[in-house]
């Protein structure tokens, strides 16, 4: 069955440059060194989670891309490219890239298998829980979350020492970027 993702070249950008810092860099879960994109309609969410951050950008797509799911490595993107078609059939993933002067294509094999349930990770009383309560977290990870997010972010710390920090921001075109910075347990 082929599967297609129209996007837009801002588009692309955006999920790539607010999730490509967490991919997996360890080869014993090479699923997570991949950007999970799930689309209904226009709405297109995008994960990547390496074990100690998560971030997942929610965008409103120009195209209406159905419902679909991919698992993408990260492309270099052409200057003149205006547009990103994502096409996969059976074990083969395409990506073309469309401009005035062209089109280029990039084959490589496609990533098959469960992406890890990060819902279970998401929850929506992060927002009630607000309050410093001596979380150890890793700072280094941290500044490299921050580094990254608009200036305008929103950091909520929960009470609970065994839940994320989320970092939230809105994106120029009105979606938004989900940072997660997972706790360190504590040494006994």
């Amino acid at each position: 069955m082929k599967k297609t993702l129209l996007l837009s070249k801002n588009e692309y950008e955006t999920i790539i440059k607010n999730t490509q810092k967490q991919l997996a860099k360890d080869d014993s879960r090479p699923i997570l060194k991949n950007i999970y994109i799930k689309t209904n309609g226009n709405n297109l969410e995008a994960v990547a989670v390496d074990g100690f951050m998560l971030s997942k950008v929610n965008i409103t797509t120009l195209a209406n891309n159905g419902e679909t799911e991919f698992l993408i490595t990260p492309n270099k993107i052409d200057k003149t490219t205006e547009t990103i078609c994502l096409e996969q059939e059976d074990k083969t993933l395409k990506t073309i890239q469309l401009s005035n002067t062209g089109k280029t294509e990039q084959t490589q094999t496609a990533i098959n298998g469960e992406f890890i349930n990060y819902n279970q990770i998401l929850t929506n009383d992060y927002k009630n829980e607000m309050g410093y309560s001596g979380i150890l977290f890793n700072s280094k990870l941290m500044i490299e979350v921050l580094k990254d997010m608009p200036i305008e972010t929103k950091i909520y710390i929960p009470q609970n020492k065994l839940k994320p920090i989320y970092f939230i921001a809105k994106t120029e075109d009105g979606g938004t970027i989900t940072k997660i910075l997972l706790p360190i347990r504590e040494r006994a």
